[in-house]
């Protein structure tokens, strides 16, 4: 048997995924508002961190004495494949259009004089 009639009788093997829902629910939920992506041939590094205003009325004398800087707590870095990758950002704009949609529908229906 060649190469050739080999790889004409391999077939395609498929999976369906199945997310584990009850680990899913004992996952903490991060709050995230900062990002950093960086990337090499074959895969993109993603770094999401939480930079909090601090507790205090002020603000003006807390920026001076930390020079305007203010710290970002890295949360989770992931390590994704370019080819994910992809897939990921079309999930994402897939999602972020029905969020958009959705949110622009229920604006549509708010009472303009309501605050």
């Amino acid at each position: 048997m060649t190469n050739n009639d080999q790889e004409s009788q391999k077939s395609e093997v498929t999976f369906e995924l199945v997310w584990n829902s009850d680990v899913i629910e004992e996952l903490p939920v991060e709050y995230t508002n900062q990002v950093i992506i960086s990337h090499t041939d074959e895969q993109f590094f993603i770094i999401f961190g939480q930079a909090i205003p601090p507790a205090t009325l002020d603000m003006n004398s807390f920026a001076l004495e930390h020079e305007h800087k203010l710290d970002v707590k890295p949360i989770v870095r992931l390590a994704v494949p370019a080819k994910v990758m992809k897939r990921f950002i079309d999930v994402f704009n897939k999602n972020w259009g029905r969020y958009q949609t959705e949110t622009e529908a229920s604006d549509d229906g708010m009472d303009s004089t309501a605050n």
